[in-house]
């Protein structure tokens, strides 16, 4: 089989392009034949194999278009399978189109005016580009509802993730280690030098790292000036602070089905979440990690602090097996290649 694939742009640290490469490399490993389709410009091919034929769109229309017809005449896809608005390009073809919603929208549009004006510039038009698709694809069960109230009748695959080879054993030293992962904005960290200061109030001996890029200046500064809090902006690699957590503190307030979350536990790093959104389905409270009331902070710290209080060896397989039979990365593949083959044949 082959396939191509579109995001607008190709980079390690986005969500969405992680995604895209899991199941292009998932499909190469199969046998088939892939091609990604993406914007020149915030474009790095160094970390996927090099198996994967990497098209670079320029930015004007009329001579995007020209090169994308070009390279779907000559590589000739049987499925085309776009993860954002770059899909657009491929309507023009008569070849069978899966488009998969990463979007939390319309939840997103209440969080900010600068989100407001996403939704109409590209949320809306999304939605409509889900509409002319052969396939629709949710990423979660909160996903899949929210297209259905509007119409849009998608298959349900979850994102998935590598569940990596670690040894067993977990070192103790004493001091105990939370972790947040993302921008620090008004989705992702609204809440969190508010949840940080409870923890304080009642933990001690207890560290925080940030990893992410400091995109309020407000939120930020709370953060620093806070104790016992490290920022690290971006890193190469999120292995050794996932390994090194006792917990991951993902106070998001939108989000369709977030790769932190399943990151942290194929670690065996259970996740504190509020009750929002694909967050229950994720974690299995108890187990793997606690969701709790919507923005109720002081709940939030109590769970945060009960999970450093557990011994990690005693939650790591619990989470990494959790990961492995739901969430990983095989399945997703392996379910869209159901999809795919059921769409060929029919098509």
């Amino acid at each position: 089989m082959k396939v191509t694939f579109s995001t607008k742009w190709l980079v390690p640290w986005n969500g969405t392009c992680q995604v895209c490469v899991r199941i292009a490399e998932g499909l190469v490993d199969e046998g088939h034949k892939v091609s990604i389709i993406t914007n020149e410009g915030n474009t790095k091919t160094d970390w996927f194999t090099s198996d994967i034929e990497v098209v670079q769109k320029p930015r004007r229309p009329i001579k995007g278009y020209k090169i994308i017809r070009d390279h779907l005449t000559e590589f000739a896809p049987e499925i085309l399978h776009s993860h954002d608005n770059l899909g657009y390009y491929f309507e023009p073809f008569s070849i069978p189109h899966v488009v998969t919603s990463h979007s939390n929208w319309p939840r997103s549009w209440f969080l900010s005016k600068k989100h407001f004006l996403e939704g109409f510039a590209l949320e809306i038009p999304h939605d409509i580009l889900l509409r002319a698709a052969t396939q629709p694809v949710a990423v979660s069960d909160y996903s899949r509802r929210q297209l259905e109230k509007r119409r849009i009748k998608p298959d349900q695959i979850y994102n998935g993730v590598k569940v990596p080879d670690l040894d067993e054993t977990v070192t103790e030293d004493g001091t105990k280690n939370l972790l947040f992962v993302g921008r620090v904005g008004p989705r992702k960290g609204k809440y969190l030098p508010e949840i940080w200061d409870k923890i304080q109030e009642r933990g001690t001996n207890i560290e925080l790292d940030i990893i992410g890029y400091p995109a309020d200046d407000s939120l930020s500064k709370q953060l620093e000036a806070a104790n016992d809090v490290e920022f690290h902006g971006s890193v190469e690699s999120l292995s050794p602070y996932y390994e090194k957590a006792d917990a991951l503190l993902f106070p998001s307030r939108a989000e369709a089905c977030p790769l932190t979350v399943l990151e942290a536990q194929a670690y065996g790093t259970p996740v504190i979440a509020f009750d929002i959104c694909s967050h229950n389905e994720l974690i299995n409270t108890g187990h793997t990690g606690s969701v709790v009331p919507a923005y109720d902070t002081r709940k939030f710290a109590s769970e945060a602090l009960n999970w450093v209080s557990k011994d990690r060896s005693e939650t790591n397989l619990v989470c990494r097996q959790w990961i492995l039979d739901n969430y990983s990365n095989q399945n997703m593949i392996e379910e869209y290649i159901e999809l795919y083959e059921r769409i060929v044949d029919i098509y």
